[in-house]
């Protein structure tokens, strides 16, 4: 494949799997980096308010199912359930089972070193 194959990460990391070795970047890559710091701090940021303001609404609601504005349903506070496997107390339950069909699995991380 050329080099200059544009490729998503997802992509690079199941075509080379195993890396090895050090490649040393220009300025470009390393503006890339700041930049990609700066979105990641911002969208903590985001997540952060986005919390505040789902607790605050979640405080005006409390009991009710539904809010409306204007006789419209603009938001839904519904109960859900859901039913999964405890994996943890199954291998301690039954550990050739859990054992014979646990898979291990690989993968590259995309991390900022300081």
């Amino acid at each position: 494949m050329p080099n200059d194959t544009v490729l998503t990460a997802p992509q690079v990391a199941s075509l080379y799997a195993k890396p090895e070795g050090t490649i040393e970047l220009d300025s470009n890559a390393l503006a890339l980096i700041a930049e990609w710091e700066a979105i990641k701090e911002a969208l903590k940021e985001y997540d952060a308010r986005e919390k505040q303001i789902k607790d605050t609404i979640a405080n005006i609601m409390r009991e009710h199912e539904f809010a409306t504005v204007g006789g419209q349903r603009v938001l839904s506070y519904k109960a859900q359930s859901t039913r999964r496997l405890d994996t943890k107390a199954f291998a301690l339950a039954h550990p050739e089972l859990a054992s014979a069909y646990t898979t291990d699995s690989t993968f590259r991380v995309l991390r900022i070193t300081k």
